[in-house]
C-alpha cells in the first residue's frame, strides 16, 4: 500500500548551522510544548515573526532540523515578493510530498482526487475535473493530503515569508488551520513584524486564526549583549576578554538584528580592537553602502553577474543566468566565467554559503538581494529585465516560464517591451484565474492593461480584471475597473461594464443608484450595440429599480427583457436574462410566475453544463416552496441546491445552500443540526466576505432565541436609536431579555420610523415577525392595529427572512396573535389555519409556538371545543423532546399568568397590590427599585387589562370582582 518517504533536510539547511547559534532559550522552551503537544495527535499553529533579518529562518531550520531528528516529516515551502505562484508557500511542501509518495507502503495511499486538484495548485500538468476547479476544492485537497501524510509520521509544515502571501494562500491555510485540528501536524509559519510589508488582508486572517485553539505567536526580539557576546566567542571572530565591549557597540549600532549583526562582523577590525582601538562598527543604514562597495570590488564581469542575477530573483538557475549574461554584455560569456564570478560573490558575502552546489545562486537574505538591485541604475535595472526574457523566450521548459516572462518583460517595458508585457501578464491572469486564484488574476489583467496597446484593448483587459475580482468577492475593486470602461466611446464596452457593475452591486448591495445610472445610461446607446447585451443590460437594471425599492419598474423591466430574450433565440441569453429576473422585484404575490421562470430555466439547462449555473433557480424554488407551503416540493428544490454547491465553482452558493439546510433544521426543531450547520455556513461564509457580511449573526440569533441565550446577553443590548444595529434585531432581543423599556423604545423607534424602507428589505418578514411578538408581549394595542393589516397581506403563506436566514412559520401565527389581542373573534381560525400549515410543513418549532400562542388566547377567550390545557401540555412535550428554551419560558409565563386575573404578570400583580395602598407613580418605583418610567408602563397595563378607568377604579377591584 502506498505511503510516502521522509525527505532529508535541503542541504543549504545544514550549511545554515554556521555559524554558531545563540540565544532564543525561551522560544525553543515554547517549541518543545508544541511539539508534545503535536506528539499527542493535535494540530499546532507557530507564527514566528520579526523584523526583516531578525533570524526567522535560523530559527525555523534549527527548529525543524530537531524535529525531522525526532522523526517528524519536514516539508518546507515559501513565498517570494515577485514571480511567485499564486498559492506560494504551499506549491513546494505539498509538489514535495506527492512526489516522495510510494506505491509499497503500509496504509491506504492518499484520495486520486484529491491529488488530482492539487495539480492546479502546484502547477503540475495533471488532468482536471471537467466542471473546473473551486478554491474550496483546492482548500479540501490540501487538508486530505495532509491528513493521509499524517497517519505515517507527524508532519512539520514550514510556510516561510507569508508576508507575501497572496489571497489565495491566505484561504489554504485558513482552510487547513480550522480543518486539521486532530492531526499531529505543526505549521510553522515566518512574517514579518507588523509594518508596511505585512498586508492588512494577513493581519486579519492571523487575527482571525487566534481564535482557534492552538495557535500561537512569537515574536523575535534582537539578540541582546549577553547573546552577541557569545555570538562572538562561539564564532572566534574576537576573544572573550574583548567580546562583551565589542558586542555593546554591535548593540547599538544593528539593535541586535542577526542579519546585519553578521554582516558587521565581516567588516571587523579585529587588530584594532585588540589593540583597545575599537574601530567604528557600521550601522545599518550604511549595509546599501556596503554592498555596492563589496559589489565594486569584483573583477571583470562579476559586478554585472551578481546583479543581473539579483534582477532574476532570490534562487537563479546558473545556465539561465549565463545565457542572460551574454544578451546583456552583447558578447559570449562561458558558464565557467559566470560560475567563476558567482563564486567570488559567494566569497564577498554577497551569496548563499549553498550557492553553486546544485547548479543555482542564492542570496543569503532578500534584504541583500535588494540592497544589490538598487546599485542599478533605471536604466540598467531594464536592460536587466530584458535580457532575462528574452532568454527565457527561448526556453520554453523554463520554471514558472510564464510569470517570469510577465514579470521580466514589465521591468523592461520602457525600451519598447510594452506589447510582450501584456500579452504574458494577460497569459498570468488565465493561468491563475484557471486555478481559482481570482484576485491574484485580476492584478496581472490589471498590470497588463496598464501596457495593453490600442484603447479597446486596455478595456478589454479592465474588463477581465474586474470579473476576476468579483470572482474573488473584491466587488468595490470590480465595482471601480467597470466603472473606468463606462466612460469609453465603444457602446458595447460600455454595455458590458454596466451589465459588470451590477453584478458587483448586487453580489455586496453596495452602490445600487450609480449601477442603475450607468445600466440606464449604457442603455441609451445607439440599437445598433449587440442585442443580446442590451437584454441582459435591461434585466440587470430591473433588478436594480428592484434593490432601489422601486419594485413596479422593475417588474415591467424584467417581463419585458424575458420577452425580448424569448424573441433572440439564444439559450444562453435567454438563461441568464431568466436568472437575474428572480431578483427583479417580483414579490410573493407574484410567486407562481417566479416559479414558471425557473422551471423555465431548468428545462433550458437539462444535459447542459448550464446545469451547475442553477443556484439563483433553485434558490428562488426554496424560497417559493416554502412561502406557499410545498414540503415535498421544498425538499427536491434543497436537494437540487446542493447538488450545485457542490458542482458551482463559486463560494457563494455553498454558502446558500447552508443557509437554506440551516432554516430547515431550525424550523424542524433539529437543534443540534442546526448548530452544526451554523458553524460550516459560519466557515464558509469567510469565503464568500463581505457579500453575506452580517448574515451570520442574524442566523445565530434565530438560533439562539430558541435553544437559550447566552449569559449575559441582556448586557449587549443597545438603546433605543443606537446607531451600527437593525433596530428590528435590537427589538427582538429586548424581547427576549424581557427588557420592557427599551423593548417598547425599539418598538416605538421602528414604528414612527421609516417602515417603508424596511419592507423593501428581504429581511422584512423576519423584521415584521419580531415587531408582532413585541407588540403582543407588551400588550401595546395602537401598535397591534396598524401591524394587522400589513401581516393579512401574507395570510396562508408562511413568513422567511432573507435568505432562509430565519423562517418563522405560518404567517397566520402573528396575525392571530395580533388579533388575540385586539379581541378580534377571527383569531381563533387564524389560531387553527396556522397549526395546520406548520403541522403540514413538519415545522416542529412552529408547531410549538403556535400551541402556546393558542392556549394564551384561550385563557382569555375561552371555547367550549378547545382544550387550552391539553394545547399547552402538547407544547411542553414538544419543548421537553427538543430543547426549546423559548418554549419552556412562554409556557412559564402562562401558566403564571393562569395564576393571575386577568392575565396580568407577576410583576404587573405587585403594582396592583401597591395601587391599593395608594402609592404614586414614584412611590411604586423606589418600592420595587423600578424607573417611574417603567412603573408607569405597569400601570398603563393594568388598565388596560383590567377595563378599567383610572387607577383609582383599579384599586378599588378585588380578587373575586377580577375573577368573575
Amino acid at each position: 500500500m502506498p505511503s510516502w518517504r521522509r525527505m532529508d533536510p535541503p542541504t543549504r539547511w545544514l550549511r545554515m548551522t554556521q555559524p554558531a547559534f545563540v540565544g532564543r532559550g525561551t522560544e525553543f522552551g515554547v517549541m518543545e510544548r508544541v511539539w508534545q503537544d503535536v506528539s499527542a495527535g493535535v494540530r499546532r499553529v507557530v507564527f514566528l515573526g520579526a523584523e526583516a533579518g531578525g533570524g526567522k529562518s535560523r530559527f525555523v531550520v534549527e527548529s525543524a532540523l530537531a524535529l525531522h531528528g525526532e522523526g517528524a516529516g519536514v516539508l518546507w515551502g515559501g513565498c517570494v515578493a515577485e514571480m511567485g505562484m499564486a498559492y506560494d508557500p504551499f506549491v513546494e511542501p505539498l509538489g514535495t510530498l506527492l512526489g516522495a509518495v510510494y506505491p509499497d507502503g503500509d496504509g491506504p495511499g492518499p484520495d486520486p482526487l484529491a491529488v488530482q486538484r492539487l495539480g492546479a495548485l502546484t502547477g503540475t500538468r495533471v488532468a482536471q475535473p471537467a466542471d473546473g476547479i473551486r478554491i474550496e476544492d483546492l482548500c479540501r485537497a490540501v487538508a486530505d493530503i495532509l491528513q493521509w501524510a499524517t497517519t505515517v509520521r507527524p508532519v512539520v509544515l514550514v510556510l516561510e515569508d507569508l508576508h507575501w502571501a497572496g489571497p489565495a494562500a491566505l484561504e489554504v491555510l485558513k482552510y487547513v488551520v480550522r480543518r486539521c485540528v486532530d492531526l499531529p501536524l505543526l505549521v510553522l509559519a515566518t512574517l514579518r513584524s507588523p509594518g508596511p510589508s505585512v498586508s492588512t488582508e494577513l493581519s486579519a486572517v492571523i487575527s482571525n486564526l487566534f481564535a482557534a485553539d492552538g495557535v500561537l505567536r512569537l515574536d523575535l526580539a534582537g539578540l541582546d549583549v549577553a547573546d552577541i557576546t557569545t555570538y562572538l566567542v562561539r564564532n572566534s571572530i574576537v576573544g572573550s576578554v574583548h567580546a562583551r565591549q565589542a558586542a555593546a557597540a554591535m548593540r547599538d549600532s544593528t539593535g541586535g538584528n542577526p542579519f546585519l549583526l553578521r554582516e558587521v562582523c565581516r567588516q571587523l577590525d579585529k587588530e584594532a580592537l585588540l589593540a583597545g582601538r575599537p574601530a567604528p562598527i557600521s550601522a545599518p543604514g550604511a549595509f546599501a553602502a556596503l554592498v555596492a562597495e563589496r559589489i565594486g570590488a569584483l573583477p571583470g564581469h562579476g559586478r554585472d553577474v551578481i546583479r543581473l542575477a539579483a534582477v532574476m530573483g532570490e534562487e537563479v538557475d546558473v545556465g539561465e543566468l549565463s545565457a542572460a549574461m551574454e544578451r546583456l554584455v552583447g558578447e559570449r560569456v562561458s558558464r565557467a566565467e559566470t560560475v567563476a564570478a558567482l563564486e567570488l560573490a559567494k566569497v564577498a558575502g554577497l551569496l548563499d554559503a549553498t550557492a553553486l552546489e546544485d547548479a543555482a545562486a542564492r542570496f543569503p537574505h532578500a534584504l541583500a538581494r535588494q540592497a544589490v538591485i538598487e546599485t542599478l541604475s533605471d536604466l540598467e535595472q531594464a536592460q536587466s529585465h530584458a535580457a532575462v526574457a528574452l532568454t527565457l523566450e527561448d526556453r520554453p521548459s523554463a520554471r514558472r516560464r510564464t510569470i517570469r516572462l510577465a514579470a521580466h518583460y514589465a521591468g523592461a517595458a520602457v525600451l519598447g517591451f510594452e506589447a510582450q508585457a501584456s500579452t504574458y501578464l494577460a497569459e498570468a491572469g488565465d493561468l491563475t484565474n484557471a486555478a481559482s486564484a481570482h484576485a491574484e488574476a485580476a492584478d496581472y489583467y490589471e498590470r497588463a492593461a496598464r501596457f495593453a496597446q490600442g484603447t479597446r484593448t486596455r478595456d478589454e483587459l479592465r474588463l477581465s480584471a474586474a470579473r476576476s475580482a468579483l470572482l474573488g468577492w473584491q466587488c468595490q475593486r470590480a465595482r471601480s475597473l467597470d466603472e473606468v470602461v463606462a466612460g469609453s466611446p465603444d457602446p458595447e464596452l460600455r454595455l458590458r461594464a454596466a451589465i459588470g457593475y451590477s453584478s458587483a452591486s448586487w453580489h455586496d448591495g453596495q452602490e445600487v443608484a450609480t449601477a442603475r445610472r450607468l445600466l440606464a445610461d449604457a442603455l441609451l446607446a445607439p440599437d445598433d450595440s449587440p442585442a443580446d447585451l442590451r437584454v441582459v443590460a435591461t434585466v440587470c437594471l430591473a433588478r436594480a429599480h428592484a434593490w432601489s425599492g422601486d419594485a413596479a419598474t422593475g417588474r415591467l423591466l424584467g417581463s419585458s427583457a424575458i420577452a425580448r430574450a424569448h424573441e433572440l433565440g439564444d439559450p444562453e441569453v435567454l438563461a441568464r436574462v431568466l436568472s437575474i429576473s428572480l431578483n427583479d422585484g417580483s414579490s410573493f404575490e407574484q410567486i407562481d410566475q417566479t416559479l414558471e421562470r425557473t422551471r423555465e430555466l431548468m428545462t433550458l439547462a437539462q444535459g447542459t453544463t448550464m446545469q451547475v449555473r442553477l443556484g439563483r433557480a433553485h434558490y428562488h424554488r426554496c424560497a417559493s416552496h416554502y412561502v406557499k407551503g410545498e414540503p415535498s416540493e421544498l425538499t427536491a428544490a434543497a436537494r437540487d441546491l446542493e447538488w450545485v454547491a457542490d458542482r458551482a465553482r463559486q463560494p457563494f452558493w455553498r454558502w446558500v445552500s447552508d443557509a437554506v439546510a440551516f432554516g430547515l433544521a431550525l424550523a424542524h426543531a433539529e437543534l443540534d443540526r442546526a448548530e452544526t450547520v451554523l458553524a460550516q455556513a459560519i466557515r464558509d461564509s469567510e469565503v464568500v466576505g463581505h457579500a453575506v457580511s452580517g448574515t451570520d449573526g442574524l442566523m445565530t440569533f434565530a438560533l439562539r432565541r430558541e435553544s437559550g441565550l447566552p449569559v449575559g446577553a441582556a448586557g449587549l443590548l443597545p438603546r433605543p436609536g443606537d446607531v451600527g444595529v437593525w433596530p428590528p434585531a435590537a427589538l427582538a432581543l429586548a424581547a427576549e431579555v424581557r427588557d420592557a423599556e427599551t423593548c417598547r423604545g425599539w418598538l416605538q423607534h421602528v414604528m414612527s420610523g421609516d417602515l417603508g424602507h424596511l419592507q423593501a428589505s428581504a429581511s422584512w418578514p423576519a423584521a415584521l415577525g419580531y415587531l408582532v411578538d413585541a407588540a403582543v408581549w407588551l400588550g401595546d394595542a395602537a401598535v397591534a392595529e396598524r401591524l394587522v393589516p400589513l401581516v393579512a397581506r401574507y395570510e396562508g403563506f408562511n413568513l422567511l427572512g432573507s435568505e432562509f436566514l430565519h423562517p418563522l412559520g405560518s404567517a397566520d401565527l402573528p396575525l392571530a396573535m395580533l388579533e388575540s389581542l385586539l379581541g378580534r373573534p377571527e383569531a381563533r381560525a387564524h389560531f387553527e389555519s396556522a397549526l395546520a400549515m406548520n403541522e403540514r410543513m413538519g415545522a416542529t418549532l412552529h408547531i410549538a409556538h403556535t400551541l402556546v400562542a393558542y392556549a394564551r388566547h384561550l385563557s382569555t377567550h375561552p371555547a367550549p371545543d378547545v382544550n387550552a390545557e391539553a394545547l399547552s401540555a402538547r407544547a411542553r412535550v414538544l419543548a421537553e423532546d427538543h430543547g426549546l428554551v423559548r418554549v419552556r419560558r412562554d409556557l412559564d409565563e402562562l401558566a403564571d399568568r393562569r395564576r393571575t386575573p386577568w392575565g396580568l404578570t407577576a410583576r404587573e400583580d405587585e403594582v396592583l397590590g401597591l395601587l391599593r395602598l395608594g402609592l404614586s407613580n414614584r412611590g411604586i418605583a423606589r418600592t420595587l427599585v423600578i424607573s417611574e418610567h417603567t412603573a408607569a408602563n405597569h400601570v398603563r397595563n393594568i388598565l388596560m387589562k383590567t377595563h378599567s378607568s383610572n387607577r383609582t377604579q383599579a384599586a378599588m377591584l378585588r380578587p373575586p370582582e377580577l375573577c368573575r
